[in-house]
């Protein structure tokens, strides 16, 4: 009786054997399908057969391997058209993705200079993240963050019709402030 290694040992071969098969065989396919005629296109391919090997009395000729045939591609029954939209950046939307990649780096007073421009405009995404760059729970330097400067810009923005959560930042400040 085998112990649990070997048979451990024993089943691993076999599907290491296994997978090696599958592997062979996907290249051929795969061989079958990009391989080009070898006859030139100027001569017709030969309709001759091969003479058949001859095997000595008392021995068994070996079987040829049957190539293996390559399903044709199925065309889909339907087709859909797709359309694509451009998404395209304006100034601002490039002036609040800089500023909040300099935000996360670290660098507060660079983020506020891009976005110094829209400060007195009324652009509620530009607001909100001019008053994110003033945000004690997104500026870490207790030095650079100002919640009473981030809250009149969270206010703007809000004012200017933000879709962002700038009642719950406001709520948030008001919170952190008290405390």
């Amino acid at each position: 009786m085998l112990d649990r290694r070997t048979k451990f040992d024993l089943r691993t071969a076999l599907m290491c054997a296994a997978i090696v098969v599958a592997f062979m065989v996907c290249r051929r396919l795969y061989s079958q399908g990009t391989e080009t005629s070898a006859t030139p296109p100027d001569k017709p391919a030969s309709t001759e057969t091969a003479a058949a090997p001859t095997t000595p009395p008392g021995t068994v000729a070996p079987s040829p391997i049957a190539p293996m045939s390559v399903p044709a591609p199925v065309a889909p029954a339907a087709t859909r058209s797709v359309s694509t939209v451009a998404i395209t950046l304006d100034a601002v939307d490039e002036a609040v993705q800089t500023a909040r990649e300099l935000t996360a780096n670290g660098d507060i007073e660079a983020a506020r200079e891009a976005l110094e421009s829209y400060k007195t405009g009324s652009d509620p995404r530009a607001l909100f993240a001019l008053a994110e760059t003033y945000d004690p729970a997104i500026v870490k330097d207790a030095s650079k963050a100002d919640p009473a400067q981030a809250k009149a810009f969270y206010e703007a923005a809000a004012r200017a019709g933000s879709q962002d959560n700038t009642a719950d930042r406001i709520a948030r400040l008001a919170l952190v402030h008290a405390n």
